[in-house]
Formats: structure tokens, C-alpha cells, sequence
């Protein structure tokens, strides 16, 4: 199964003083260019100024990092915009019909660890899939770790999750984490069958859709554990280079698959982050459905 990407729209931070990119936005570049010389998608690299800002700087800086990509045979264009970040970026990208936008992440620091740009291009909810990538995690293992839910878009969360492993040559991991209900008419002596049954269902479901996906090699993990921190501990235990996870369509963080586990999980998960529009139908469900 391959990722069918046709166009990767790329925000490139610069440096005010001297129209430099910024650290993060070069690791961004390199992963985005890398998926592009896999799946043959266009680039864009796109730069957005302050009404009143002077375009020429950052265009010619835009057109030194192009340059080379064409020159090893990619197509990739550059983009000087006028507005604010997130918003001017998710417009460009609806208007040139971008699969993903790709934006860095450098700083460490928890509260801040997303970055302004990329944390708005997700609180927006309207937008493509969303690639944040964590400079520090490009030398770590190529695993990918997809983090799901057992509900009707399953499927489509772990074929994208796999098809992004098999793009970047990397194992694929499945998280799903699980809560044992409590409440009327649950009996103590009951829950060691109960949670037996649950996590033999929980991880036949999540065989089932690893299956097929092509991936019966796919590692599982799978168990009775708060969603955010049975994340949190994966991310710490496996390093994965990307954590994918998905979105409610114009539902923006607090409606991410795991609901407010997102808001939890996001600013503190050292690690890039690959956030799909769980909307999108995949293409092998598109196939199913002719």
C-alpha cells in the first residue's frame, strides 16, 4: 500500500534580520523532500510576511532552497504570502489543492513545544493532513507509532499509518489504550473476566484492521491504560520518528480521535506528529466502496 500524495505544502519560518530559515524549518523541508522523492508529489515551499513586509528577502531565500530540490528532479515552486501564519498557510493549501502541509517543531519546552504555526494549523480543524516535524527525532529509529481508536474510521486511521511506515521505511507500531468502565450493575468479581474479554476483543479488532492494511508484521500494543499517558509512555519507550493521530474534521484539537487525551498528549510527546483528517476516506475503503 502506498501514500498517494500529489502535494506537500511546506511552511518555511525566516529569520527576520537576515531572511534565513529557521532550524526547524530545514528539518521540515529535508523530511518533506524525502516523502516527495518517494511518492513523486510537488513541493511548495511557502513563506508568510507581515502586511507591509518587503517579499524580495524572503523570495530569493525561497528560490536558494528550491533550486537544488530541481535540480535532483523534484518539482518544487516557492510561495511568498502576506497574512497571518496558520490561516494564510490552510488557505494556500486548500487553493492549490495540498494533501499535507508540512511545518517544524524545535523548541523543547513542553507549553511550547509545538510551535505557534503548527499548534494553530491544528486548533483550526479545517485543514489537510498536518506533518509536524520534530528536528531532534530525524536520527531516532524509523518506527511510526499510530495511536487509535476501535470505532468506524479504524481502518482508515491504520491504512494511512501504514502507508506513511512503508513511505519512510519504517516499522509500524498500533497503540490503542482501553478504560475499564465502573457504574451500576458492575460487580468486582466480574472484572478480571470482563477485562480478559475486552482486551481479547480490543486486540483481534486491531489485528484485523493491520491485516488489512497488508501489515500482518505490525506491533501491537495494546491495554487497560488512560489513553494520554499510555501514549506519553509509547512515545518515551519506543522514540518513534512520528506519532500519527487523527482529527474531526473543523473540530480542531479537543476533537481529535482521543478526544481531550489530544490536548493532554500534544504539547508534551517529544516527537513529530502526523495528524489526519479522520474524515478522509482511504483508498483502499475507496476501493472497497466501488
Amino acid at each position: 500500500m502506498s501514500l498517494r500524495l500529489q502535494s506537500l505544502l511546506v511552511g518555511i519560518d525566516l529569520d527576520p534580520f537576515d531572511a534565513r530559515p529557521t532550524q526547524g524549518s530545514l528539518c521540515a523541508l529535508r523530511a518533506a523532500t524525502r516523502l516527495a522523492t518517494r511518492t513523486g508529489a510537488e513541493l511548495t515551499l511557502a513563506h508568510v510576511l507581515r502586511a507591509g513586509a518587503e517579499r524580495g528577502a524572503a523570495g530569493r531565500t525561497l528560490e536558494r532552497l528550491a533550486s537544488p530540490l530541481r535540480a535532483e528532479g523534484l518539482r518544487c515552486t516557492s510561495l511568498v504570502l502576506v497574512g497571518q501564519a496558520a490561516e494564510t498557510l490552510l488557505a494556500a493549501a486548500e487553493r492549490l489543492g495540498a494533501d499535507a502541509v508540512v511545518v517544524g517543531r524545535s523548541s523543547a519546552r513542553p507549553r511550547k513545544a509545538m510551535g505557534g504555526q503548527a499548534l494553530h494549523l491544528l486548533e483550526s480543524g479545517a485543514h489537510p493532513r498536518v506533518w509536524v516535524v520534530h528536528g531532534e527525532r530525524e536520527r531516532h529509529a524509523r518506527r511510526v507509532l499510530a495511536a487509535v481508536e476501535l470505532d468506524d474510521k479504524l481502518q482508515a486511521m491504520v491504512d494511512e499509518a501504514a502507508s506513511l511506515a512503508e513511505e519512510l521505511g519504517s516499522a509500524l507500531h498500533l497503540l490503542h489504550a482501553w478504560q475499564q468502565p465502573f457504574g451500576d450493575g458492575w460487580q468486582e468479581q466480574d472484572a478480571g473476566v470482563g477485562m480478559e474479554r475486552r482486551q481479547a476483543a480490543a486486540v483481534a479488532a486491531v489485528q484485523a484492521a493491520a491485516r488489512a492494511a497488508g501489515r500482518t508484521d505490525a506491533h501491537l500494543h495494546v491495554g487497560c491504560d488512560h489513553p494520554a499517558r499510555s501514549i506519553r509512555r509509547a512515545v518515551e519507550r519506543l522514540q518513534p520518528e512520528v506519532l500519527v493521530m487523527g482529527t474531526h474534521s473543523r473540530r480542531g484539537i479537543p476533537g481529535l480521535v482521543l478526544g481531550n487525551t489530544a490536548e493532554r498528549v500534544l504539547p508534551r510527546v517529544q516527537t513529530s506528529l502526523w495528524v489526519m483528517p479522520i474524515g478522509a476516506v482511504s483508498e483502499r475503503q475507496l476501493g472497497r466502496l466501488v
